[in-house]
Order: C-alpha cells, then structure tokens, then sequence
C-alpha cells in the first residue's frame, strides 16, 4: 500500500504539468460530450453525440468520465483522473511483477520509467481514450505472462478482465500488442491460459455485444454499427495507398521516439536468450511492442500515440538491464558525458537569454532552466544520468510547455469571446437546431453549446438547416458553397468561424 501510494504521488507530479491544464486538448472536449451525454441519459451502453449514435470507439473509457463527472463535475482536471489512474494501476503492477522476480531497486526503477517515459509523459495525461488502453493492456499482458511463468489461475482471470477493459476502451488494437505475448504464455501454461484468461478476457465483450446488438434491434443499425467499427480498426488497412508508404520512414522514427529512452537496452533482450521465466517474458514484452510497429507498417494513419501501449512493456522489459547499469561503479561513457555537458549548456543559455527574450510568460521557463542546469551539474554516477534523463521530459512539460500553453490560451479565450457572439448571432435569428462541424476547437464548442451536436469528420452528413463551422483558407471547412450560404463570419486572434444556411 504504501508503495502504491508512492508511485501515485509520482504520477500526480509527474504528469501534473498536462493534467492541471484549464482548457482543452485535441479531440478531449469530444470524448467529454459523449460521456456527458451518457451521464445526462443514463444510457451506459450506446455512446451518443448530439442525440446520435457513435460507433468509433467501445464505451468503457466513457464510463469512466461518467463517473469522476459524477463525483467531482464536468472539468478538464477532472476528465483526465482516469488516464492517470490508467498509467499509475500500469505502474503498480510492473512493480509487483518486478519486485517478485527481480528486486525491489528494479522494481521501483521499471515502474519510474513507465510514469516518466517521454511517450507517456506526452499523451498520458489527456482525457482522451489511448492513455486508458495503454495502461489496461500494458497489465493485461504482464499479469497473462506472470500469471502463465507462475501457473495461477487467479492471475491470468485478473489479466483476462484487464484484457476486457482493453478491448471495451479500444477494440482490435489490443490484438496488435497482445499476439506475440499470448503464444509465449501458452507455450508456459497453455490449458490454464486457456481455461482462465480466454473466458475472462471474452465473457465480458460477447455480454457487451449481446446488449448492443439487442439495443439496436430496437431502432438502431446494426449495420451502420459493424461498418464504423470496421473502418476505425481492421478496415483501415484497406486505406494504405502510395502516401502511407512515403510516411514508413516517419513511421519508423515515430516507433524510435516511442522506445526512447531504452532503445539500447531493448537491443540487448532481444539478443537475450536466457530461459528463466523473467527473461521470457521480459523477450515477450519487447517483441510485443515491436509487433505493433509491424503490423502498423500496413495500417495508414499512425500517430506516435497508437504505440502507447507499448512503453509500459518496453520499460518493464528493459527495467533489469537498466538497473544493473546503473549499478556499475565504473566511469560514465563518454557519449553521457558529452550529453549531460550540452545539457548544462544549453540550460545556462536558456536562462540567461529568456529574461530578454519577447516571450510573454517565461515565469515557469526560467526556473525550469535553472533546475535543469542544476540537475545536470550534480551528476557524477549512471544512475544520476539516468534520473536526468527520467527528470527532463518532467521538468520541461510542467515549465516550458506550461508556458506555450498560456500563449496559446490567449487564442482560447479569444475563441469563447466569439463562441458568445455567435450564442447571440443564434439567439437573434431563433436558431434553436444546429450542428458544429468538424474541429472548430473545444473551448469554442463548450462555450458555444455544450448539447449541439458536434460531428467528427468521420461522420461528413449534416441533419440540420444551420452549420457552424471553421473557416480555413477562404472557405468554411471545406464545406460546399453549392450547398450552403455564408450568413456570418467571425474573424478570431487564431481561429475564424462562420454561421451558414443549407441552400433550398
């Protein structure tokens, strides 16, 4: 317990930074709509947005938003407890898996680098849907292959359930991280993975199903169900065409950065060929997340995050090799070395010119540089270098990225100022339905109405006679002028929005 409690208090610091963020990222404020609606409804089984049904992602990351939303209300700090709750539940079994079959320094060194890894510092804390299906099946996997090295039943049954969750959060996507582990923990205990994990990991979907199937039955389409679903998982393959091949170079760097920082040691258990039960599954590990960038070599559309899952098992395969480097007494490799003086470097630089610098909040930039230089100038040993190299990613997200934030949230709250006369451009001509379309940003969404319907671009057909939508490049979002009429335009600090009317 006390142990959890440590590593919670990490997590809170470490992601805190992204997590204490008052306004909204990406496609978050979309992912809230939808739990919100599902909370106003009650309806926990079928996600809607805007009163329709949305088919792209399973409902569990939904539940979850609905209840913190419960608890605590609707707010961004509150809509991202259970992404960190997701990484922190990741970071404590690794622990226990390590602490049982290692030592306690590995332990507490491989659950460390999972909360602190730059992937998941960049896309854990967000209340979007990835950073839950990283950390449900990053333990998943490792409790199926403890569970099989140390034939328990009990085991595998809590590894088939956090299987479960996985797929409810995301789908498919599981079966890209989880294949090569499940070959190697069948090869260890086939019928008990069989007769404890399978149902586990099944019973809860096909339920899941069933009542889905039957909700739709009543009015739905099941059909317009299992084509979404198709086209957000295993139909994207058949979107691969020539640019998806330009981008396997960028796809390749994307799969480094996300190894980063335990490239080297990665190297070393896949050469492993060490036949106790932790080298096998640390092997199983490694060789699940390079499954992943294999099979997503044929997949179009591959942000860094769809690897996500894949830190938590790079940093737990990893974790033994690191710690026993970090041990050794000898001399720092030159390469460090070279690197921890250029850190110093750079960080005296920095805060010598960012006091003269025409950036409008250097407050946290500054003292971040400082702690950066001071950090650095105080290590002598490979684990001093190591704890810098954890510590960099931390102090520049909660400094630096603090501070492009609050620039960049000069332009948010510009986008509510123009969100409350568009409100009043609506209320003046007795608009009551209309759609937002696309992106428009979610501050100006939630400010504009948080009950509109806010359509994905997936999902292209507008039901209503007004649209308020972006404008980009002299046109509204790419919609057509033969269809629609220009009534209203707002010219913003970053962002332009127009009110249009369908054409009759």
């Amino acid at each position: 317990m006390r142990t959890a409690l440590v590593l919670l208090v990490v997590t809170l610091l470490a992601h805190g930074g992204p997590w204490l963020r008052s306004t909204w990222a990406g496609s978050e404020a979309m992912r809230v709509l939808i739990a919100h609606e599902m909370t106003v409804s009650g309806d926990l089984v079928v996600p809607r947005l805007g009163g329709e049904t949305i088919f792209t992602k399973p409902p569990a990351h939904y539940w979850a938003m609905s209840a913190v939303e419960q608890v605590f209300g609707l707010h961004p700090v509150v809509a991202r407890i259970p992404s960190l709750l997701a990484i922190w539940w990741c970071a404590c079994v690794a622990f226990g898996v390590l602490a049982r079959r290692a030592d306690r320094r590995t332990a507490y060194l491989g659950a460390l680098a999972i909360l602190c890894a730059p992937s998941m510092l960049w896309h854990g804390a967000f209340a979007e849907i990835d950073p839950m299906f990283a950390g449900a099946s990053a333990v998943a996997i490792l409790a199926l292959l403890d569970g099989a090295a140390a034939g328990s039943a009990k085991q595998l049954v809590f590894a088939g359930l956090a299987g479960a969750l996985a797929l409810l959060t995301k789908g498919p996507p599981l079966v890209m991280f989880l294949a090569v582990p499940f070959v190697v923990a069948l090869r260890m205990s086939p019928r008990l993975v069989a007769a404890a994990f399978l149902p586990a990991l099944l019973a809860p979907c096909a339920a899941y199903v069933l009542v889905l199937l039957g909700v739709l039955s009543d009015g739905g389409s099941t059909t317009q169900a299992a084509a979404v679903a198709a086209s957000e998982s295993v139909g994207r393959i058949a979107l691969f065409d020539q640019d998806s091949l330009l981008d396997l170079p960028m796809h390749v760097l994307r799969s480094l950065g996300a190894s980063l920082p335990f490239t080297p040691w990665l190297l070393g258990v896949l050469r492993d060929r060490d036949p106790s039960p932790l080298a096998r599954i640390e092997r199983a590990c490694a060789w699940g997340f390079l499954g992943a960038v294999l099979v997503l070599v044929v997949v179009p559309l591959r942000p860094s995050r769809y690897l996500l899952p894949g830190v938590p098992l790079i940093a737990f395969a990893t974790a033994r090799r690191i710690a026993a480097w970090t041990r050794e007494s000898s001399a720092l490799p030159r390469a460090i070395t070279v690197a921890v003086r250029g850190v110093v470097v750079v960080a005296a630089l920095a805060a010598a010119l960012l006091p003269f610098l025409p950036y409008p909040f250097p407050g946290r930039s500054l003292p971040g540089a400082v702690a950066l230089g001071v950090v650095a100038l105080a290590v002598r040993t490979r684990a001093g270098a190591f704890a810098l190299i954890l510590l960099l990613p931390v102090i520049g997200l909660a400094t630096v990225a603090r501070d492009r934030e609050s620039y960049r949230n000069l332009g948010v709250r510009d986008e509510a100022r123009l969100a409350a006369m568009m409100r009043a451009e609506l209320d003046a001509r007795g608009i009551e339905r209309f759609e937002i379309w696309g992106h428009p940003g979610e501050m100006f969404a939630f400010a504009l109405d948080p009950r509109a319907n806010w359509r994905d671009r997936l999902a292209r057909e507008v039901t209503t006679d007004w649209l308020v939508a972006r404008w980009l490049d002299g046109q509204a979002s790419d919609l057509d002028p033969s269809q629609w009429i220009e009534r209203v335009r707002l010219r913003g600090r970053e962002r332009s929005f127009v009110l249009a009317e369908r054409r009759r």
